[in-house]
């Protein structure tokens, strides 16, 4: 449940016609009361001024004691729901009257985000003392980055029906929008991972089996190391065995030289760019790979059943026009099957150089990829789309290469 802290500011007091009625009525009768002598016609404007003034002290106050609570329909990482692009969302929107006094009808106004949704509103038939009600309200967010609700209003009549206030009851519900997922045909099929186990390259070790080494990469278990070549080697070395169930892909996103954004319009080939590294990197769980994903924040890894939910909030996350530092990719230079995703070729190839074997490393170019109006409408509005050279995830030097970018 998240809670939707209140703000003391956003509030608007509208007075209805019948309010301004009341007002003039009660006026012209008080000051005839005065002008002809009537002293009869004085309390009779003196109420209706009143009706209109307690009709806006109850509004303000049952107002300010309505107490909201939200709800995100979705997996929470770090505490924070995330969902993908285009990917349905439900919001429940908890109302609970803290008044001592019932609240009549009402309306609810959640106002989203630029990107999440168009607003939504619903009416409330009233709420008795104490008591609470859902209203349920779905958006689709089309933009990737951290979003959600930028406030919750209630609009509320006053008794009689004489004045209207309109207050901001809760702001801020934070929601992660990651990249949509687009289908890439994996570099193998799941379960399928003995079939390079024998390459140092591609494993992190586990078992005694198999005494074959390579060098320690940053993430590996330290219950892995093979201290007596360490020891022969003068640098942490572990064991390969354990490639058979968890082989290891790296998987680089370098967004620098992107075309800076424009309010409410992301630059397409950064979106295109970050839409590829996460669908690749998808595709690779799936596979069984644990995926060591690297971009401007550094490198993290993805495993199991969360991995896809990390990767979702990690690309919520990212800043455009941020890439990876050359010495935190050479760090992973043992590590086999690296695919570098980026905007621009410059990017591109100082991505793949820093690995010191550029021949074995699978590049993709936002700004060189055949973006049709087709795809270009899929990336802003439409369901995730890839161009087709993109869509086959294949290993280096493996049969098969078709989609194999690197130029």
């Amino acid at each position: 449940m998240s809670a939707v802290q209140p703000r003391s500011v956003a509030r608007r007091v509208r007075i209805r016609t019948s309010g301004v009625l009341f007002l003039l009525v009660g006026a012209t009768l008080v000051v005839a009361a005065y002008r002809f002598s009537l002293p009869g016609l004085l309390p009779a404007g003196i109420l209706l001024g009143a009706l209109v003034l307690v009709s806006l002290l109850t509004a303000l106050v049952t107002v300010s004691r309505l107490d909201v609570r939200v709800h995100v329909g979705a997996r929470r990482v770090d505490g924070i729901p995330v969902v993908h692009a285009f990917d349905e969302v439900v919001l429940h929107t908890v109302l609970t009257n803290r008044s001592p006094v019932p609240l009549g009808p009402f309306a609810v106004r959640l106002e989203p985000r630029p990107g999440f949704d168009d607003e939504k509103s619903a009416p409330v038939p009233g709420l008795a003392r104490g008591a609470s009600i859902t209203v349920e309200a779905a958006f689709r967010p089309t933009r990737r980055r951290l979003s959600g609700l930028e406030a919750v209003r209630a609009d509320v009549d006053g008794p009689f029906g004489l004045v209207s206030v309109s207050r901001t009851i809760g702001r801020s519900v934070e929601v992660a929008v990651g990249a949509p997922i687009a289908a890439v045909t994996p570099s193998r099929p799941g379960g399928s991972a003995h079939e390079d186990s024998a390459r140092p390259r591609d494993t992190r070790g586990t078992t005694d089996r198999d005494f074959r080494t390579r060098e320690y990469v940053p993430g590996d278990d330290l219950r892995h190391v093979h201290w007596k070549s360490s020891a022969r080697a003068g640098e942490l070395r572990v064991r390969a065995e354990f490639t058979e169930e968890n082989p290891r892909a790296v998987l680089v996103l370098d967004t620098r030289g992107a075309t800076e954004e424009s309010p409410g319009h992301p630059d397409p080939a950064t979106e295109l760019a970050v839409r590829g590294a996460a669908s690749i990197a998808v595709a690779r769980m799936n596979a069984g790979y644990d995926v060591q994903w690297i971009d401007g924040d550094g490198p993290v890894l993805l495993t199991g059943a969360s991995g896809e939910e990390r990767l979702r909030l990690r690309t919520a996350r990212l800043v455009p026009g941020t890439g990876p530092e050359p010495e935190v990719l050479a760090r992973f230079a043992a590590v086999a099957e690296p695919v570098v995703v980026a905007v621009t070729r410059q990017a591109a190839d100082e991505a793949r150089a820093a690995f010191r074997r550029p021949a074995e490393v699978r590049v993709l170019v936002a700004e060189e990829a055949p973006l049709t109006d087709e795809l270009a409408d899929t990336v802003f509005g439409g369901p995730p789309g890839l161009p087709e050279d993109w869509t086959h995830d294949t290993r280096p030097g493996g049969a098969g290469r078709t989609g194999r970018s690197s130029r």
